[in-house]
């Protein structure tokens, strides 16, 4: 059996054909497990992993994820994920799940939270998201047909709404720290209002929609 360790602290195993996370060491910082046909996954002790990518597998439970204390950046995007639970993830900055089946923002309080992708899930929402410092949110290819009050998030700077079901945008609602709204294709969209509240903006995205031109 070949060697799973490129060294004691990284651990690539992207590719395998594996079902199930070999026994690693609790020493590793990053493990890739990327493009396997993984159903569950069992962390005892990984005190150390910082980094952990597991996206397109067939992984359906966050659970044993939590506890991960040291871990800043999560992928397991391309999932068959339905449900974020509470997790204990303290360390958290970046956290990838697109392409999974996430009908609606739960659990997501994670204190040190910079970046989120829940690009192409089930999402009619956005209610539920409370990571104060979240500066990037990638929220497209869903199902949302409005936006509520966002102005919690102070630090947001990157929110991408794209293929959604926008009929109507209030900029009210969201933080003025906003340098980027994508709000390409949402066919439907015909009226942003209060454009001017958003005193940052730097690039709107409107293409494919009732507004362009404006």
């Amino acid at each position: 059996m070949e060697n799973l360790e490129d060294d004691n602290t990284k651990i690539f195993l992207n590719k395998k054909g594996l079902r199930n996370m070999p026994p690693i060491s609790s020493e590793v910082k990053h493990l890739e497990a990327r493009r396997n046909m993984i159903e569950s996954l069992a962390f005892p002790r990984y005190s150390e992993l910082e980094y952990l990518d597991v996206s397109d597998n067939v992984i359906s439970s966050m659970n044993p994820i939590s506890g991960l204390k040291k871990l800043k950046i999560l992928d397991m995007g391309y999932n068959l994920i339905q449900h974020i639970p509470k997790l204990e993830l303290p360390s958290l900055n970046e956290l990838y799940l697109m392409s999974n089946d996430i009908c609606r923002i739960e659990n997501m309080d994670f204190e040190e939270l910079t970046k989120c992708d829940l690009a192409n899930n089930e999402l009619k929402t956005l209610d539920g998201i409370r990571c104060l410092k979240l500066e990037e949110g990638y929220f497209g290819a869903n199902h949302i047909s409005c936006i509520p009050d966002l102005k919690h998030l102070q630090q947001l700077k990157i929110l991408d709404l794209q293929y959604n079901k926008l009929d109507e945008v209030d900029c009210t609602l969201l933080p003025r720290s906003i340098e980027v709204l994508l709000l390409n294709n949402n066919k439907g969209l015909t009226k942003l209002h209060n454009l001017d509240y958003l005193g940052n903006l730097k690039l709107l995205g409107i293409k494919n929609t009732k507004v362009a031109g404006d």
